[in-house]
This record gives structure tokens, C-alpha cells and sequence, in this order.
């Protein structure tokens, strides 16, 4: 799966990788576009939780130079008690209306092809 071309991040890390890691959607793709609207600075703590395989913890790390705390149902939360942020919640959407898998962008259409009628427009 390779990333679309406005995820210059993301476009860095082997698409092997990220396929053989991912859960569902493109995680790093996600986090990219919560960058844009997050200002994470080096040294920042943060939490990251329902991380899955913590690739999107990985990518904040190595991008951002922050400290992350991958939290998922196997990991105590109450282990780790000081963060400047939790992750925000991030999920696929589109600022325009999408009525069906053959009218989006072609990158995530192999994925969500029966679930197009869950994501709602984000404008």
C-alpha cells in the first residue's frame, strides 16, 4: 500500500512495513495529518492510546523527537502517570461527500471497499 503523495512523512517508510504492521488503515497517514494540526516538539511526552503495533508511536518518535508511551489493553496505563499530550483520536475522512468506495481517492479504496458507508465528511 503506498502512501498518497500529500503524506511526505509517511512516504518515507517502507510500504512492507507499514502493510505487514497495520490493523486496518494507513496509521501513519493518520498521524501525519494529526501533526499538521498538533504542534509536537522534540522532547514532548506522549501517550498513545489503542496504539495496536505502535507504528504510529514509532513515526512520532523518530519524526518529532517525542517520547511515546504505547498503551494498548496489555500495558497498565496508570504505569506511566506524566504526559504534555494523549494522542488525539483519528480516523479516515474526507472534506467532501464520498457516497461510495469508487468515488475516493484510490489509495484507501482496497481496504474500506465494504465500509464506505461508516465515514462521514469532516467539512
Amino acid at each position: 500500500m503506498k502512501p498518497p503523495t500529500d503524506f511526505p512523512l509517511t512516504a518515507k517508510y517502507d510500504p512492507r512495513w507499514v502493510a505487514d504492521n497495520a490493523l486496518g488503515e494507513n496509521a501513519l497517514c493518520q498521524t501525519e495529518y494529526l501533526a499538521r494540526q498538533l504542534p509536537f516538539r522534540g522532547g514532548m511526552r506522549i501517550l498513545g492510546l489503542g496504539c495496536g503495533k505502535a507504528t504510529s508511536s514509532i513515526f512520532l518518535a523518530r519524526e518529532f523527537g517525542v517520547e511515546v508511551w504505547a498503551v494498548d489493553e496489555t500495558v497498565s496505563p496508570s504505569d506511566n502517570e506524566f504526559f504534555d499530550a494523549a494522542i488525539g483520536i483519528v480516523d479516515i475522512g474526507f472534506t467532501r461527500e464520498v457516497p461510495t468506495a469508487a468515488n475516493a481517492p484510490e489509495y484507501p479504496r482496497p481496504e474500506f471497499a465494504e465500509h464506505w458507508s461508516y465515514v462521514q465528511t469532516m467539512g
